[in-house]
C-alpha cells in the first residue's frame, strides 16, 4: 500500500534538493547536486546560472529521491530557494536566464538611489546590490538582449511553482526581498518600482506561502 507524501524542492546557495517525507516528518529520500554558476564578464562580481540545466537537475534528483522513498503517493509538492536569487522570463515563460543571491551586477549602480533611507523605509531592506531590483537594474544597463525580452521575473522557488503548474507568482516572503515591496502594506510598491525604474507589469502576482498554484 503506497504510503502518502510530500515532496519538498530547495535551490540553496550551493546545491539543489530533493526531499520526500511522510505526513509526520520522516524523510524516505533525499537526493542533491552543485549548482552550476558562470562568471559574467560584463561586470564585476557577476554569476548567472542556466535555468535550463537546473530543472534538468532538479528532474533528476526527485526521480531519484522519489526512487529512493519506495511505494509513496505524492500529496503536493513545495518549494524553497535561497533569498535574492531570480528567474528571468519571456512572455512565453521561457526562462532567460538565473541570477544567484551571490550576484553583484548591480553594484555600479547602487548610488542611483539618493535616499536610502526612504527604501528602507518602505522596504525594510537596505538597498544594495544583494537585491533583485538592483540585479535588474544591471541586466537593463548592459544585458539589452535580455531586458528587451524579459515578461517577468520571480524568486527561484516561484520559478519552480511555475515550472511544475504553469501559474507564475511572487510568494510575499520572497518577495519581500526585492526592494519592491511595501511590508507595511504588504503589495507590490509603484514608488519603489519608479525609483528603480522597474515596470510593475514584471511582477507577477502576490502568493500567499501554501497556496495551491494548480495542479
Amino acid at each position: 500500500m503506497s504510503r502518502e507524501a510530500y515532496l519538498i524542492i530547495d535551490i540553496g546557495t550551493g546545491n539543489a534538493r530533493a526531499a520526500v517525507v511522510s505526513p509526520g516528518g520522516e524523510l524516505l529520500g533525499i537526493q542533491r547536486e552543485d549548482i552550476i554558476y558562470h562568471k559574467d564578464g560584463r561586470y564585476p562580481g557577476a554569476l548567472y546560472f542556466d535555468p535550463s540545466v537546473l530543472w534538468e537537475q532538479v528532474c533528476r534528483i526527485v526521480s531519484f529521491a522519489l526512487a529512493t522513498a519506495g511505494d509513496v503517493c505524492v500529496l503536493a509538492v513545495t518549494s524553497t530557494s535561497q533569498r535574492e536569487g531570480i528567474v528571468l522570463a519571456d512572455a512565453d515563460g521561457n526562462a532567460l536566464i538565473g541570477l544567484p543571491n551571490i550576484d553583484h551586477r548591480g553594484r555600479e549602480w547602487e548610488d542611483m538611489i539618493a535616499d536610502k533611507s526612504r527604501v528602507y523605509q518602505l522596504a525594510g531592506r537596505y538597498p544594495s546590490s544583494l537585491f533583485p531590483a538592483m540585479k535588474v537594474v544591471g541586466i537593463r544597463h548592459r544585458r539589452e538582449d535580455i531586458f528587451d525580452r524579459m515578461a517577468w521575473f520571480t524568486s527561484i522557488s516561484d520559478w519552480i511553482g511555475y515550472q511544475l503548474s504553469g501559474v507564475a507568482g511572487y510568494e510575499h516572503s520572497q518577495a519581500s526581498e526585492t526592494l519592491l515591496y511595501d511590508i507595511g502594506g504588504k503589495c507590490w510598491s509603484e514608488e519603489l518600482c519608479g525609483l528603480y525604474g522597474i515596470s510593475p507589469g514584471l511582477l507577477p502576482s502576490l502568493v500567499d506561502p501554501g497556496s495551491v498554484l494548480g495542479p
